[in-house]
């Protein structure tokens, strides 16, 4: 099925889409959308944005579960998944998902959270994105990542019931980020503290094949990319630079991989400005 949507089209009109259970394409036509909703993503959905520019009043603007949805477990939640294009002012959270692409996304001024969060996700693809920062935060949350990889825990994903038996700490496995800019556009109300990564782990449930390349990250204030409990990483191919923020603090990271495993391979990645 191939349905059309633009600025006219209601929120939940377009919910009413995306609940279809059947494979759906859903194509929005160019345009500026104001919503005032988080969108509930069903499976067998893909969505055509192009230069659409989505904008919501929510924290997020994708989810791929429902708030009744504290059963699932592993990688048994919303599947097949393709967004394509669009540019958002607020991220996209997927749970217990697999089969996940998201092609050509740019996210601007976004508000409080991640861009984009795995959170016990299987066969993960982010191709030719591009991310701008987030809000400037209190420094304890000087960590938040543009591209956030986590197990499936309560303190890592705080939008479904706690104590729910979908938490059950599912690591990611096969997740690649690639050929995507992580840079911030204006130093006075933005920051990008982390381009990729992690800063929890839950001991025994690592993640697996993650695969980080050709992507650019330029003055990230904390980290460039930040694994915590893998086996089986690629990291290739990336440009990491930062000429403000490493000679302010002196911990800033290009690179760091905390590994539980073996195969971990980091080559042929350009660094400039970095402490270490």
């Amino acid at each position: 099925d191939y349905y059309i949507v633009d600025t006219t089209t209601s929120q939940s009109d377009i919910q009413d889409l995306m609940d279809i259970e059947r494979s759906k394409v859903i194509e929005f036509m160019d345009g500026t959308y104001n919503f005032t909703t988080t969108f509930r993503l069903n499976s067998n959905t893909k969505l055509v944005l192009n230069n659409a520019v989505i904008n919501t009043t929510q924290t997020h603007l994708f989810f791929n579960f429902k708030n009744t949805d504290t059963t699932v477990t592993d990688y048994n939640g919303v599947h097949n998944i393709q967004i394509i294009g669009g540019k958002f002012n607020a991220g996209f959270s997927f749970i217990h998902g697999k089969n996940i692409e998201i092609t050509s996304p740019y996210f601007y001024h976004i508000s409080n959270d991640h861009m984009i969060e795995i959170c016990a996700c299987q066969n993960v693809v982010i191709d030719n994105g591009k991310f701008e920062g987030v809000v400037a935060q209190a420094d304890s949350r000087n960590y938040v990542e543009n591209v956030q990889i986590e197990n499936a825990t309560y303190t890592n994903f705080p939008w479904l019931a706690e104590g729910s038996a979908t938490f059950d700490n599912t690591a990611c496995d096969n997740i690649t980020i690639k050929n995507s800019s992580f840079i911030q556009t204006n130093v006075d109300t933005h920051r990008l503290y982390a381009g990729i990564g992690s800063h929890t782990h839950v001991a025994d449930h690592p993640h697996t094949n993650i695969n980080i390349s050709n992507n650019k990250i330029v003055n990230p204030t904390s980290y460039g990319i930040r694994l915590v409990n893998v086996i089986g990483v690629t990291i290739d191919h990336n440009t990491l630079s930062d000429n403000i923020y490493a000679y302010i603090n002196t911990d800033t990271i290009a690179i760091t991989v905390n590994r539980t495993g073996n195969n971990i391979v980091i080559r042929n990645n350009v660094f400039d400005g970095f402490n270490r």
